[in-house]
């Protein structure tokens, strides 16, 4: 199976390079009051990106996010809630709030939806500024994405790892997608290591980039050799920014 065995330390370091710094030492378990603290400092970060990219979009582009933002908050908070008793014990059922981890995983979460809605801004009042392709992308719950320009305008290069759910169920791949304005192609037909006589079935991607928001649709099928079972690929990806050379060395084999 084409999973990179470091990708959990990887992608969670990508995650910290994105997102605002860790206020407590990550060596150190934070008191309840610490992580309700650092939850405070991130929630409010959060509302002032979002107070700051409402100024800058036209009102049928905040609507999307206005609508996006509702449902993120509601699945929010109920991860965070399962996260307290996974990672905390059986023992913080019912009293999840008094458990760091619930504040921790509300912190994690805001701090990585600040920088996706801090990827709004790249649009102007008139909303008609047009996205890149290349840059690093999140679908903000375990999945990172990076695409970069091959020189030649049918074709991206693309890398995706993923850790999903509670007990980090893993994924990675990458490869060349064609490129037709919008959309996007990626099959692995010819590749013998992962699909010879036992296992002809090609694995496609599909990735379709909004015209608009900052956002990309990826749908995959028969992806079952890059990833663990309950992990996956498919989902709609903010970009954050333009790749930099820590993101290419972090999404290295």
């Amino acid at each position: 199976m084409k999973i990179r065995t470091a990708i959990l330390a990887r992608v969670v370091f990508l995650a910290c390079c994105v997102t605002a710094p860790v206020v407590a030492d990550e060596e150190k378990e934070p008191t309840l009051e610490e992580a309700r603290a650092e939850f405070e400092t991130a929630d409010a970060d959060l509302n002032r990106a979002y107070r700051e990219v409402k100024t800058l979009l036209p009102d049928w582009l905040f609507d999307d996010l206005r609508a996006e933002q509702k449902e993120w908050l509601a699945g929010r908070d109920e991860r965070a809630l399962s996260d307290a008793v996974f990672n905390g014990g059986r023992q913080n059922e019912g009293r999840e709030k008094e458990s760091p981890d619930y504040w921790r995983s509300l912190t994690w979460n805001t701090r990585t939806r600040t920088q996706m809605i801090r990827g709004w801004q790249a649009k102007g009042p008139d909303g008609a500024a047009e996205i890149p392709w290349s840059g690093l992308w999140t679908d903000g719950d375990g999945g990172w994405l990076m695409i970069e320009e091959t020189g030649d305008p049918r074709k991206v290069r693309f890398r995706i790892s993923v850790v999903r759910g509670p007990t980090a169920h893993l994924g990675a791949i990458s490869g060349e997608a064609r490129r037709n304005a919008e959309a996007g192609f990626f099959t692995d037909e010819g590749d013998p290591e992962y699909h010879g006589d036992d296992d002809p079935t090609e694995t496609w991607l599909f990735f379709e980039k909004e015209y608009g928001p900052p956002r990309l649709e990826i749908r995959g099928i028969h992806t079952q050799p890059y990833h663990g079972a309950r992990a996956y690929f498919d989902g709609v990806y903010t970009r954050l920014r333009a790749a930099e050379e820590k993101d290419r060395e972090l999404f290295e084999e």
